[in-house]
This record gives C-alpha cells, structure tokens and sequence, in this order.
C-alpha cells in the first residue's frame, strides 16, 4: 500500500510538473479552478434556499476565495482540480442542507445546550484536550468521517461504509511524517473547520493557501451580521447532527482556533457556551506550526517559499490572537463583582503532565458532572495515547527566517494580557 502510494504520488508529480511547463511557457492553461461555473452553482442555490438556511452574503467572499486561488500560477494542477471537486460538494450539500431544513422544520428544536468550545491558538495541546473530553458518553464530538462530506441523513454511531471512505482520504494526505505533527484518524473527533468551509468562505483559504491577501482582507473585516449568518448555519449542522446521537440529550463538545477572531457570534448563537482557551509558549507554537503548515502545503506547491508561508502564519496568529484579546478586555471588563466568567484559561504545561486533575478543575470549573464511567474512558485515552506517539516532532524557527523577536512583537500584548510564558 505505501509502495502504491509513493508510485501513484510520483505519477502525478511529474503530470503536474508538464502540466506547469505548458501553462508556464506555451500559455495554455489545461487545468484551471472552474470559478464561474462553480459561482454560478453557488448563486442557485443561495437563491433557492432565499436566506432561510443559507446567506447570499456568502457568494461575495467566495468569489474573492476563488479569484485569489485561480490567480496563483505557482500552484499544482493536481490540487486545482481537487478544490474544485470539495467546492463542487460544498455548494452541493449547502443544498442538502436545506432542503433537508425545510423539509424537517422540527430538526431546528433540538437544543444545544452549554456547549465547550476549545478555542486556543494550534500547538496548543487542543487536540489532545479535544480527545480527552470526547471520551465523556455524555459529550458528543463528531468524528472526522461525520464532518467531512454532507450531514444529510443525519449520521447514526456507526457508517461502515462512510469511514473507511473517509479513511481513505486521510491516508492519501496524512502519511507517517504528518501524523507525527499532528493526529487525525477518520474516526477521530475533528474540528468546526470542516462545517464552517461549507459556507464557502472559511478559514483554510487563508491560513492553508499562500497568496490569498485579498481573501484576508475581507476575512479580517469586522461584520459581525455577516459572520452570525455562518453560526446560524454551524449551530444548524450541529442539531443536524444530533438527530439520531441524543437529539440534545449530550452535550457538544467543539474545537476551532478559528472562533477566537469570532466569539461575538458564537456568544450570540450559543449564550451558554462554556469555552476553554489553553496557551503555551508562543514561540514554541510557531516552530511547531511552521513545521506542520510546510508538511500540509507541500502538496499543494511545487516550491513552496518557506518563508512566505511563516510570515503569512504569524499575520494570521496575529489577526487571531488581536481580535480574541479585544473581545476578552471587554467581556472581562463587562464582569461584575461575584460573577463567573465563561472563559476558563489554562496553561499547556498542566495539561501534558497532570491532564486528568486539569480535567477535574474543567468539569469543577463549568459545573460538570465527572461520572466514573467518564473518568475510566479519559484514562484509559491517555494511557494510550502518550505525547511522541508517532515520533518526536522536532522543529525551529530558523529554517523559516522567522526570529523571537518578531514573533514578541507581533504577539506582545496577547502574551502580556495572558501571562504566557
């Protein structure tokens, strides 16, 4: 199966490389991101669903996505044509979606109810922390193979089929030297990135493609009507997703960095929402990042500008880190004497080397119930799953010509306001 893989992965790094050379040097452009037609899709639908569902608001940034990637000459045609094929299946479930909605109004009652929201910065020990509260049978943390194509029927505990499919996606983009950096598994829960791009204009066009400023520029505009339009859509996939998994009866557990620059919306959407914010040396999260952001982009770029791709992640982590410190001064400030904040901040370090007692001041903390049963399937997830399980991910910054110094700079006041050390 690897052989196959190395093989098959060969062939078509040497179709992409002809296929650059045509366009490069004889100007013929074989494999292009089909941006009109996939617009034009996405307008139909938009206008079938009539803001009930959806948002025509979405169509502007979608068409600010696509002109940003189908401009960038330096990408593989191998990738142009799988985004078109994920856009393609974006727009459809959009569809799915709802006229599902329309045809089952009573799927919108299920509730939602004081959801957890993992929210810290990558390289935070959020994944291990998202793992570690999935085990609780009270929690429901969709698995990757739930999220990643349409929720339309709603999925029940188990598809056979729909994970091994899943699967082996994951095997053809997550070899050994990525699941090192990062763990993913088909069965694994996996985070809000994966509704949220169903909207056509979420956070991997600018924090997983190189050359998209424009696409940033709109994305770092505050719009806070526009951006409730997309967590009024989440929260629809979530109660989507409950339908045949407790139909509200367990509580959901979640995981973005992406929602720390949205955190007016999610409060709007989810008043009760219990959010949790790990930190952790800054400059051990861009070494780490930077290591794992060059290992997915490969893929993609026939030379990938190490650099371009570091600076481009420290402008992202500093729109993230500048909106999510605005927000918490204020709601911090808004506090009155006695009480209690929906934020609980925790620190890395406590999370690696005592997680269940940091486990306990979480459920403490939120007014949790920690049963026994919760507490023997925690453990037993740690136990086996000790941090270097797949290797030791060594990084460092100077492969990438990022300093300290500029990353102090750029986070300073994030890093004053938290403590972080």
């Amino acid at each position: 199966m690897g052989l196959l893989k190395k093989v098959g992965g060969g062939i078509i790094w040497i179709v992409d490389l002809i296929l650059m050379f045509i366009n490069r040097y004889i100007g013929i452009q074989i494999v292009k991101v089909k941006k009109d037609e996939l617009l034009t899709k996405f307008k139909e639908v938009l206008e079938e669903d009539n803001d009930e569902h959806l948002s025509r608001k979405w169509l502007q940034p979608a068409s600010t996505y696509l002109s940003c990637f189908s401009r960038d000459l330096r990408i593989r045609p191998s990738m142009a044509m799988l985004l078109s094929s994920q856009w393609f299946s974006h727009i459809e479930t959009d569809r799915q979606i709802s006229r599902y909605l329309h045809e089952n109004p009573s799927v919108l009652q299920i509730p939602i109810q004081r959801p957890i929201f993992i929210i810290g910065l990558p390289r935070t020990g959020t994944t291990f922390l998202f793992n570690i509260l999935a085990q609780d049978p009270n929690h429901l943390a969709p698995p990757l193979w739930q999220l990643f194509g349409s929720p339309v029927p709603p999925p029940h505990t188990s598809e056979p089929a729909k994970i091994k499919s899943t699967q082996s996606v994951m095997d053809l983009f997550f070899d050994g030297e990525a699941l090192m950096k990062h763990e993913a598994h088909s069965l694994m829960p996996d985070e809000c990135v994966h509704t949220l791009e169903h909207t056509c204009c979420g956070r991997l066009g600018q924090f997983m493609r190189l050359g998209m400023d424009d696409y940033f520029e709109w994305y770092n505009s505050p719009d806070p009507d526009f951006h409730d339009t997309i967590y009024r859509f989440y929260k629809k996939v979530l109660q989507i997703l409950a339908v045949n998994q407790g139909k509200g009866s367990r509580r959901y557990v979640r995981k973005d960095y992406g929602h720390m620059a949205r955190l007016d919306s999610i409060l709007k959407v989810f008043p009760d929402a219990c959010i949790i914010h790990p930190s952790r040396n800054l400059k051990s999260i861009l070494g780490s990042l930077f290591s794992l952001s060059e290992t997915l982009l490969k893929p993609a770029y026939l030379n990938l500008n190490k650099y371009e791709m570091a600076f481009q992640l420290l402008q992202r982590l500093k729109f993230l880190t500048s909106a999510f410190l605005k927000f918490r001064e204020e709601y911090d400030q808004s506090l009155t004497p006695g009480s209690k904040s929906q934020f609980i901040d925790i620190n890395y370090d406590e999370l690696v080397e005592t997680p269940m007692l940091l486990v306990q001041k979480i459920y403490v903390y939120f007014d949790m119930t920690l049963t026994p049963e919760a507490d023997v399937a925690m453990r037993k997830y740690i136990k086996e799953n000790p941090q270097h399980k797949y290797g030791r991910h060594t990084y460092s910054l100077q492969p990438y010509g990022i300093s300290e110094k500029e990353i102090e700079d750029s986070l300073k006041d994030y890093i004053e306001y938290f403590d972080i050390h």
